[in-house]
């Protein structure tokens, strides 16, 4: 009975040091899933801007009348703009290179292989 004071000391610091390692460890999980998913936040713009890109640059296509080798311009939108650069493949094949530059981060390249006799699009990658 004497002796029980110091087996309470000891069961309470290993309790307190068991209990301090669990709210340590969920820390650190609470700051993976944070970056977790601010990486995806990030590919989830970049993957929109890339995507709105390449419609409006299909939509642009359709309406102009001819497209030269070597045409560039930007489409600008309030989280990043989307760069595009033209390259003659073949008579008809024209590949559209995509870059996505968000105002916060990220980055993206997409190619657009497109038919131009055809209207059509032939082959789409992101790089």
């Amino acid at each position: 009975m004497k002796n029980e004071s110091g087996y309470i000391t000891a069961l309470s610091i290993i309790m307190t040091l068991i209990i301090l390692s669990v709210m340590v460890y969920n820390a650190k999980l609470l700051m993976s899933e944070r970056l977790f998913l601010q990486a995806r936040e990030v590919w989830f713009q970049t993957s929109l801007h890339l995507q709105s890109g390449r419609k409006d640059l299909i939509s642009k296509v359709r309406y102009e009348e001819e497209i030269n080798d070597g045409d560039f311009g930007t489409f600008i939108y309030p989280d990043g703009r989307v760069n595009y650069f033209t390259t003659k493949l073949s008579d008809a094949i024209y590949v559209f290179r995509l870059e996505v530059r968000l105002n916060k981060s990220g980055s993206a390249i997409g190619l657009l292989y497109y038919d131009y006799v055809k209207n059509e699009v032939v082959k789409w990658v992101v790089v």
